[in-house]
């Protein structure tokens, strides 16, 4: 309740202060990943890699299962979508920034999995832990940019709405 409350007064004072909010968010996220590679890096295992290459559908892990994880991930795409009234050419950088936005996202995710495919074994993979945290080289890192990655989401939506809702409701 309290981060919705600090999000809509962020969003009230204007988009200047949310990106503001948002930069500081993107640094954490970044030293997050950062920190994931940094500890994972010392552990490549070729035989890890090859036994993690072919999946092993089962019951329990389908691939609608494993695509249930991955599609919230890229729906923040669209926020740049809600921010096109704060863009000096929307027309052209709505679709460049959606581009750069799904490359740079799909090759961070790329990246992340061949590096857990690489370290982490396939029984470890499929067990209910948190295993980034566990390869880090800051788990509280990774903990923090789980959190700023579900905070980055709100204000993106909570200025969108609003954005929208003024156009139209005036």
């Amino acid at each position: 309740m309290l981060t919705n409350i600090v999000v809509f007064v962020c969003v009230y004072i204007g988009a200047g202060w949310t990106i503001r909010i948002q930069y500081g968010i993107l640094v954490i996220l970044l030293l997050s990943i950062l920190s994931f590679f940094i500890g994972a890096g010392t552990g490549f295992s070729s035989e890890n890699l090859s036994s993690n290459l072919t999946p092993q559908w089962s019951p329990q892990f389908s691939f609608f299962t494993v695509f249930a994880l991955f599609f919230p991930a890229v729906t923040g795409i669209m926020a740049g979508v809600n921010m096109s009234g704060d863009l000096k050419d929307p027309a052209r950088s709505i679709p460049n920034g959606t581009f750069a936005a799904i490359g740079v996202s799909g090759l961070i995710y790329v990246a992340l999995t061949v590096v857990l495919a690489a370290v982490v074994p396939r029984a470890e993979l499929l067990g209910e832990g948190f295993v980034m945290k566990d390869y880090a080289f800051s788990p509280a890192l990774v903990y923090a940019g789980v959190f700023c990655a579900t905070l980055s989401f709100s204000p993106q939506q909570h200025d969108g709405c609003a954005t929208h809702s003024s156009s139209c409701c005036p």
